[in-house]
């Protein structure tokens, strides 16, 4: 058994409407940096860079148009990566919210798991 991903992994993370992290795969939170979600981590914290752009995807994603994007993480305590996003609508029971899956770009960048 290793301890990396293997390709059919997926880091994909949910969100509400807002960006405010509310579930995410275990890849996903080795991938970000992050644990549980309760601290109310919001994705967009994780785009310093790229913010007005993934704000925009998240906003078009809201109006039921899928958005993706290759921009940069900046997770906490560990160098910047290059990743592609997709985000897209998800229906909840109550409220709506985002679905977002995320494939690496730039594996010379990825931390080491």
């Amino acid at each position: 058994m290793g301890t990396g991903h293997t390709e059919r992994e997926r880091a994909w993370v949910d969100t509400d409407g807002e960006g405010r992290i509310q579930s995410l795969s275990r890849c996903a939170a080795e991938l970000l940096g992050v644990g549980r979600p309760s601290s109310g981590e919001n994705i967009l914290w994780f785009f310093p860079i790229d913010q007005k752009a993934v704000q925009r995807d998240i906003d078009a994603a809201l109006m039921g148009w899928p958005e993706q994007r290759t921009a940069m993480v900046n997770p906490p305590a560990r160098e910047p990566f290059i990743v592609r996003y997709r985000v897209s609508l998800r229906f909840m029971a109550v409220q709506v919210g985002l679905h977002w899956v995320f494939d690496i770009v730039d594996r010379a960048c990825v931390p080491a798991h």
